[in-house]
């Protein structure tokens, strides 16, 4: 008895990997094929916006920290992770809206919002939507 039990076990893991895999590689392919029809003038303009609106949130958080601090520790880890944050925000607000019928001018004020905001920005954004989504801790 203890071998076919092994041999379901075995058989089951077997053809969840299987489906697993085919299943990841389909949605692979439908997912890269939406990301395909983006045009890449829309993505490069969003990364512009995210980088200037990025680089001018990033003096704003260099003047505070020397008015706080007079120095800034680890100058490059506080510029990386202010930039990479900003673009990633500007990024995150692009798939968020693009789906939206607005106008172009509102979706470049909303990715230049998310861009200054950036880490803020996301933060408060998974805020809401788990308290929306997830009200309950997962325990």
């Amino acid at each position: 008895m203890k071998k076919e039990l092994r041999q379901l076990h075995i058989a089951s893991m077997v053809t969840l990997i299987v489906l697993w895999t085919a299943t990841a590689w389909a949605a692979s392919i439908a997912f890269g094929e939406e990301l395909a029809r983006i045009p890449l003038l829309s993505i490069l303009m969003t990364v512009i916006l995210s980088t200037v609106l990025g680089a001018t949130a990033l003096l704003h958080a260099m003047i505070d920290e020397y008015k706080e601090h007079d120095k800034i520790e680890r100058l490059w880890l506080f510029v990386a992770s202010r930039m990479l944050s900003s673009n990633a925000a500007g990024l995150i607000a692009f798939a968020i809206i693009e789906s939206w019928d607005i106008p172009t001018g509102y979706k470049a004020g909303a990715i230049m919002l998310a861009a200054f905001g950036g880490t803020w920005t996301i933060q408060r954004a998974l805020t809401f939507f788990s308290n929306k989504y997830a009200p309950e801790p997962i325990k």
